[in-house]
């Protein structure tokens, strides 16, 4: 029993606790589906005790670091666009089934999810800009990949310009007298 404690240490009430931790599998996804879109993730749950159950649905790219999806949840279903995940080829989800005090994981078998492609921005210069060589131009951008994250390598992030070729790498770099007079298209790539 669960033991109801006033400020004293005096019991003012008792709650049943159950004996038995509830059973849970998951059903869908199965082991090597590919899934891109909305998609409808299942389970099967049981408890002996016949406690209500509440469910907490996650979402791994790799079965090592998890994304929450869903938390107390009733249903034994939850549909996710998987477009607005990040992708792998060792995707999993977990779901735990609670009765309040007793919890029970069960994972998904390993499946796949379309990688995501990243997103750069160029934050400087600004498009159209005028600049003198003499004061220099500062180059700020950043990237973002849906499956590994923020790119703070700054080898993984290269400046080019469509007349003078390679210009730097990182996140933010001072150019001063290296680029030839006129207009250019400037590219920032994260790989």
């Amino acid at each position: 029993k669960f033991r109801i404690v006033d400020a004293n240490g005096s019991t003012v009430g008792e709650l049943p606790v159950s004996l038995n931790a509830p059973a849970v599998a998951v059903t869908a996804p199965g082991p090597g589906e590919n899934i891109a879109g909305l998609y409808t993730i299942a389970w099967t749950a049981s408890d002996t005790d016949n406690d209500s159950l509440y469910y907490h649905v996650e979402y791994s790219t790799d079965g090592q670091k998890w994304h929450t999806l869903a938390t107390r949840r009733t249903a034994a279903a939850f549909s996710v666009d998987f477009s607005n995940l990040p992708g792998g080829t060792q995707a999993r989800i977990r779901v735990t089934a609670s009765d309040g005090i007793n919890s029970t994981s069960a994972e998904s078998g390993a499946f796949s999810v379309p990688l995501k492609a990243g997103e750069v921005v160029i934050d400087s210069p600004a498009a159209d800009s005028t600049h003198s060589m003499e004061s220099g131009i500062i180059f700020q951008g950043s990237a973002h990949d849906p499956q590994e994250g923020e790119i703070l390598d700054d080898g993984k992030l290269a400046w080019t310009s469509d007349r003078d070729g390679l210009i730097g790498n990182g996140t933010s770099l001072f150019v001063k007298r290296n680029l030839s007079a006129g207009q250019h298209v400037i590219t920032l790539t994260a790989t």
